[in-house]
C-alpha cells in the first residue's frame, strides 16, 4: 500500500481516500471520484469521475 501512504503524507488526505487509493493500486483496479481536482496528479492508479461539475 504504498500508494497511500504516500498520498496521505504528501496530501493529507483522509484515511478514506488513502485506503481507496490503495486498494485500487492493490488489485490493480480503477478508483471512482467526483469532478473535485484532488485526484489530477496520481498516475499510479486509474482514475474514473463519475461527474464534471462540482456538487
Amino acid at each position: 500500500m504504498a500508494v497511500s501512504s504516500q498520498r496521505q503524507i504528501s496530501l493529507r488526505s483522509t484515511l478514506g481516500d488513502a485506503f481507496a487509493l490503495g486498494t485500487a493500486a492493490h488489485v490493480d483496479g480503477m478508483l471512482l471520484v467526483g469532478a473535485a481536482g484532488d485526484y489530477d496528479d496520481i498516475t499510479e492508479v486509474q482514475i474514473t469521475r463519475f461527474r464534471i461539475e462540482p456538487a
